[in-house]
């Protein structure tokens, strides 16, 4: 199996901070990796489903040490999960099923295929039936753990 990796460069010479500047190329070793969202779908809607809380999450990319987070979430049908604030920008797509994100007295509706980009302020998101999403973050300011994700985990 070949890995693809972007390599990142520091000046040797250099006892300053890494900067983005030449001559100071920041690299950082990055591999490829493929995951099938589907096949995390299927799984974290069976977890859902026989979950006490009626939820199921499995970070598929980020961490605290990453501004970005992804994270597939399964959710059984009828289930609201709790009104979180949006930490940044972040995106829901709709792996399987069909949900409701609300947000500042807004609804919409969005099923299997579709991309909502979630509005500043206050969001939550109920499944209608049994679903699986990717929720993507990209917190403003610091990397870490959205307060959604984290009550996810």
């Amino acid at each position: 199996m070949s890995c693809l990796t972007q390599s990142l460069i520091l000046d040797p010479d250099s006892n300053r901070r890494p900067s983005l500047e030449p001559p100071h190329r920041l690299i950082v070793e990055a591999p490829m990796k493929k995951f099938s969202l589907t096949a995390l779908a299927r799984t974290q809607i069976r977890q859902a489903i026989v979950a006490p809380a009626g939820r199921s999450a499995s970070t598929v990319f980020g961490g605290h040490e990453h501004t970005m987070r992804q994270t597939v979430i399964g959710i059984k049908a009828s289930v609201t999960l709790q009104e979180h604030e949006n930490p940044g920008e972040a995106t829901v797509m709709v792996l399987s099923g069909r949900i409701t994100l609300t947000s500042n007295g807004d609804s919409w509706e969005a099923r299997t295929g579709d991309l909502l980009l979630m509005p500043a302020g206050r969001s939550q998101l109920s499944a209608i039936e049994d679903s699986a999403v990717l929720l993507s973050v990209a917190k403003l300011g610091r990397p870490g753990v959205s307060e959604l994700e984290s009550d996810l985990t």
